[in-house]
């Protein structure tokens, strides 16, 4: 019963956090902090973008299992190094809308909608949306890196196996899917915040006349 009690506390808490909470201490915008009050990592298996990466991902690691039967090493490691150089790019250019849509999405939000969200205590809702940038930016920055090893690896000795090809292949796929899907799904994040900045900049008028 004390647990219970101590986890409405803390919830309370977390849900009366205001702006200046976030001011002075490094802790309330650290990555993992962030991850951890937002929950944004329960998307990764729990959203419509990850159910969608999932069956993507499938037929990915079919193909490339019939890929790895069907054709020599040396094509089938030329053939990683180009699909990998090339989404590996395309990883680049969308890393680089990530930042400008945030930085354009930031500069739009008044500060008065912002005083309006922070008198009303829901800033963490607000700093959940925008989190959702940093989550995927971190997330396609690990995605490059994992694919810069894929394509070092194809010029190793390393023997592969059908069984490895279906899981490696399942898990690029995946992530480099998820990284599209969620992207897209930011556009409607976007409308939200403007939106929220609308009703909140309605009622600001509203309270002056």
């Amino acid at each position: 019963m004390k647990t219970k009690q101590t986890k409405e506390v803390n919830n309370n808490r977390c849900q009366e956090e205001k702006l200046i909470d976030y001011f002075y201490s490094t802790k309330h915008t650290k990555f993992m902090h962030l991850l951890k009050i937002s929950l944004k990592w329960k998307e990764l298996y729990n959203s419509n973008e990850a159910k969608l990466s999932f069956i993507i991902s499938i037929l990915a690691a079919i193909i490339w299992r019939y890929l790895f039967n069907s054709v020599k090493s040396e094509l089938f490691n030329q053939i990683i190094r180009d699909i990998t150089l090339s989404l590996f790019e395309s990883l680049i250019g969308m890393l680089g809308f990530i930042i400008s849509g945030l930085a354009i999405l930031t500069g739009t939000i008044t500060k008065r909608v912002i005083e309006s969200i922070n008198n009303k205590k829901m800033i963490k809702n607000l700093i959940s949306i925008l989190y959702s940038f940093y989550f995927i930016g971190a997330f396609i920055g690990m995605t490059i890196i994992v694919y810069i090893g894929m394509y070092l690896m194809s010029f190793s000795d390393i023997v592969a196996t059908s069984y490895t090809t279906v899981i490696i292949s399942f898990i690029l796929s995946y992530m480099f899917c998820f990284s599209i899907f969620y992207s897209i799904a930011l556009l409607g994040t976007c409308l939200r915040i403007f939106l929220v900045s609308y009703e909140f900049s309605n009622e600001n008028q509203k309270a002056n006349e």
